[in-house]
């Protein structure tokens, strides 16, 4: 059907194969330079020929495309023959015409011609469907590679909110169980803590269906979700945060990155007021770094590996930037890019 071709186009390549073949034949047939009846006669012949020609070649194409949805090795050698068929007899047909206009007495006799024009009409026909062919091929591959990206981007759009809904039972899983040793603790501390969790996820909801985050709504995130853990560990969690250009702060990043880092920070390390877990958030330049001291707990709670791979493909759904991880003896930390568009792509 129309929709699958690049009708316009070939309509256009119709006409200026026309045009080409009217100046060839027009310079070609002019006697001693001179302009005569029978050169503009037949050239304009042959510009009805191959105009004539074209059509016949598009039609037959957008019937073959519209009756098989793929192609056929065999088509383009039925509307070769074709299409040379019904042009030749619409040659064949007008040259009584333009001979008359010409003022040249005219004859089917005169058949020393006919091989001549049926020569003329294969060649032009040939040009003409190589000519089609190509444009059809190039607007294919264009369509082809553009569903691919549309099938791409839809792909990472899946991928992106499947992992986004790994993250929420994960967090509740582990917020829960820190409810519930607050209340073992004292009703006050976890009713506190209660009524943060609840401001926390009415944030959190409010931002669920997008991939993306400036900067500054994931800090505050970040900051519910750290004024939570103090009503749990007090004196015991040192943080400090220290975001030196407010222009930053309207950059982008995916939803949901900088606290799970806090989290997996505390469930990892032992957070004690002997030993108290210190966490830096810092931004240089494009990049915002999590950083704790390393006192690994002596008895590893149960994790299901979502944190830090859940969050670095996000991060290559999104931009295809890495995130970089780095941990010595007595330190690990964690730097994410930011971007300032929310389109922006560092992929090549």
């Amino acid at each position: 059907m129309e929709s699958n071709l690049p009708v316009k186009s070939l309509i256009r390549l119709n006409w200026l194969a026309a045009s080409v073949g009217c100046l060839y034949v027009f310079f070609y047939s002019i006697p001693d330079q001179t302009v005569t009846k029978v050169s503009v006669s037949f050239t304009a012949m042959a510009g009805c020929g191959l105009l004539f020609s074209g059509y016949v070649n598009l039609y037959l194409l957008k019937f073959y495309r519209r009756k098989y949805a793929t192609r056929r090795a065999w088509y383009n050698l039925a509307r070769f023959f074709i299409s040379f068929a019904v042009s030749a007899v619409f040659h064949l047909s007008i040259i009584p015409l333009f001979a008359l206009l010409a003022g040249v007495n005219w004859s089917y006799e005169h058949y020393r011609i006919i091989p001549s024009v049926i020569a003329h009409t294969a060649v032009s026909n040939l040009l003409i469907m190589l000519l089609q062919n190509t444009i059809v091929l190039q607007y294919d591959k264009s369509s082809a590679e553009l569903e691919l990206s549309k099938l791409t981007v839809s792909n990472a759009e899946a991928a992106n909110l499947l992992l986004r809904q790994q993250i929420h039972p994960h967090f509740l899983f582990n917020a829960l169980n820190t409810l519930k040793a607050l209340y073992k603790k004292g009703p006050s501390e976890g009713e506190e803590y209660l009524v943060r969790l609840a401001n926390f996820l009415r944030a959190s909801v409010s931002n669920h269906s997008s991939r993306i985050a400036t900067v500054k709504d994931e800090l505050e995130l970040y900051v519910s979700y750290l004024e939570m853990q103090r009503i749990r560990f007090g004196s015991a969690l040192v943080c400090e945060i220290d975001i030196h250009d407010p222009k930053r702060l309207s950059y982008f990043m995916p939803s949901f990155s900088l606290q799970p880092l806090l989290e997996n920070a505390i469930k990892h390390n032992e957070v004690t007021e002997e030993n108290p877990l210190t966490v830096i958030l810092k931004q240089e330049g494009d990049w915002i770094t999590v950083s704790n001291n390393l006192q690994h707990k002596r008895v590893k709670e149960n994790s299901e590996g979502y944190g830090l791979a859940n969050l670095a493909e996000r991060y290559r759904l999104w931009s295809g930037d890495e995130v970089l991880i780095a941990k010595a003896e007595h330190f690990f930390s964690v730097s994410l890019k930011i971007l300032p568009d929310e389109h922006c792509n560092n992929r090549g």
